[in-house]
């Protein structure tokens, strides 16, 4: 990576060798780092991570925004008209349970 890049996580902890990109950023052969996961949730006080200045960790709540609560209220909101009215499920855990 450039020494200009910023990685961004947002998908998995386990993604990202965390002791690998610590050094990175430490000896600054990346800008930055964001991440709303990490590879051991939660993070503990003295995590490394925690220490450095050109880092920035959310604790994995990075998408909750207002249109996206909004979005999911509605999603939920149609599931349940659905059920209600006996109609197929769109987003079904266990779609075993169906058939009963």
């Amino acid at each position: 990576m450039k020494k200009s890049a910023v990685l961004v996580n947002t998908s998995r902890g386990m993604v990202v060798n965390e002791p690998d990109l610590i050094r990175a950023l430490k000896e600054r052969q990346i800008a930055a780092a964001s991440l709303d996961v990490q590879a051991h949730e939660p993070l503990q006080r003295d995590d490394p991570l925690l220490e450095l200045d050109n880092v920035v960790v959310t604790p994995h709540i990075a998408s909750i925004t207002k249109e996206a609560q909004e979005y999911c209220d509605h999603l939920v909101q149609e599931e349940v008209i659905r059920f209600v009215k006996r109609e197929r499920l769109r987003f079904v855990a266990n779609p075993e349970v169906l058939s009963r």
